[in-house]
């Protein structure tokens, strides 16, 4: 379903029988009836933000992607990163490629850093051996860019001394594809990953996986989130009813919002040495 249509069904006071949209409205009216489920990066952008807090990071700094599609995330993100007492301490909207290094070098400073030395030498009047460093203000990036932008991000912050901070992603970071040497440039991001796509064992996407091989790949997000669907068809009553309760599918945990809304918790991967491991 497109996110107009879900909007329109959510103008109306209710819906004559259950009705599950496959995508979210913009809009945080509760309609009877209406209940809505869908792979969300919104949702991911919120697992970021609890796991990096879980972790005991505090100030992030924000990467997302320009565009419609990054404003949202990012807004994702800082409402929950704040709700849970973040700060964050400066964003960009990324460019393209050739800019992103400048982008990533403004962002860390190394121009005060290097200003620093300078004055340093001028002042003892000798020549003074410095490396240059990063602001100290940052605990880790939030990472919101599709696979091709991603791979530029983490090299960048190496090349910018940076290369210590841990990073935290959405799922767009997953090219789907399994040469090592495409995702070198990926290793050591963390980023959330529905369990299908995790090594996950379950009859349903064994079946699934032997009529349409194709599922064993990125798009096996959406086959994992039409099984879900089924699982939530028969089970939105109970989820509606004990609002404390949750069911585990193949696209993540899941649970239902006081607005009807299917809220999913995924799972954790991350790249090493170019190949997907699954974290705890």
């Amino acid at each position: 379903w497109e996110k107009d249509l879900v909007r329109q069904l959510s103008t109306q006071n209710s819906l004559p029988i259950a009705t599950l949209a496959l995508n979210y409205a913009d809009t945080n009216q509760t309609t009877g009836n209406l209940y809505q489920f869908g792979l969300s990066a919104d949702d991911e952008a919120r697992m970021a933000a609890d796991r990096a807090w879980a972790d005991g990071l505090r100030n992030a700094v924000v990467l997302v992607q320009a565009g419609e599609w990054g404003n949202r995330v990012q807004a994702a993100f800082t409402a929950r990163w704040q709700s849970l007492g973040g700060q964050v301490v400066d964003s960009i909207a990324l460019g393209q490629p050739a800019e992103l290094t400048r982008q990533l070098g403004n962002l860390m400073r190394l121009g005060d850093s290097e200003a620093r030395s300078k004055q340093l030498a001028d002042t003892l009047q000798t020549r003074v051996h410095s490396q240059p460093g990063r602001r100290r203000d940052i605990d880790f990036v939030f990472l919101a860019a599709p696979s091709q932008v991603a791979r530029q991000v983490r090299p960048a912050l190496i090349f910018q001394y940076a290369g210590d901070l841990p990073v935290y992603a959405t799922s767009a970071i997953n090219p789907g594809v399994q040469d090592p040497g495409m995702l070198h440039d990926l290793d050591g991001i963390n980023f959330s990953e529905v369990p299908w796509l995790l090594g996950t064992t379950d009859p349903i996407k064994n079946d699934i996986l032997t009529r349409w091989p194709d599922a064993a790949g990125l798009m096996g997000r959406f086959y994992a989130m039409g099984a879900d669907a089924y699982q939530l068809a028969m089970q939105l009553q109970m989820l509606e009813a004990l609002p404390s309760s949750s069911t585990l599918g193949l696209s993540g945990q899941m649970q239902l919002t006081p607005q009807l809304k299917v809220q999913r918790t995924s799972s954790w991967a991350r790249f090493n040495d170019g190949k997907l491991e699954r974290l705890p």
